[in-house]
């Protein structure tokens, strides 16, 4: 199942990798990542919307991201197993990492030019690290 996995997400950044060209277009190349003041902004709105419950459609798309990003970090780490030192409470669900991780990022502002999914890991083992073993 790993390999697969390694395969499957190997052909994928290959894939992504690669520039994107149309007829009539320069070619680009596409970014594989969110930065972390990307995700600080999705996270804002995620915070507004569940607070409020309410927002504006922008919001609730840029809501929706972060969910999705933090979500997606998530279910990849559980998948191959690198959730490491992090542990998730019981009854935590996918709202309540999402409200950690956008806390962890408007908390850390110097710390925006890393990655989005580093800047996810790190939110979650300052909150929730693992006793002594």
């Amino acid at each position: 199942m790993r390999k697969k996995l390694l395969v499957l997400v190997l052909m994928l950044f290959e894939l992504i990798s690669k520039p994107v060209c149309a007829e009539d277009s320069p070619p680009r190349t596409i970014t594989i990542y969110t930065n972390g003041e990307q995700l600080t902004a999705y996270c804002r709105s995620f915070l507004i919307t569940q607070r409020q419950r309410q927002g504006t459609t922008q919001q609730y798309a840029d809501a929706a991201n972060c969910y999705g990003y933090v979500t997606g970090v998530f279910d990849t780490l559980s998948e191959v197993n690198m959730l490491g030192q992090i542990c998730v409470p019981a009854g935590s669900n996918a709202n309540s990492l999402s409200e950690v991780v956008a806390k962890f990022l408007d908390e850390n502002p110097e710390r925006r030019n890393q990655s989005g999914a580093e800047l996810v890991m790190e939110a979650w083992l300052k909150s929730f690290p693992c006793a002594s073993r």
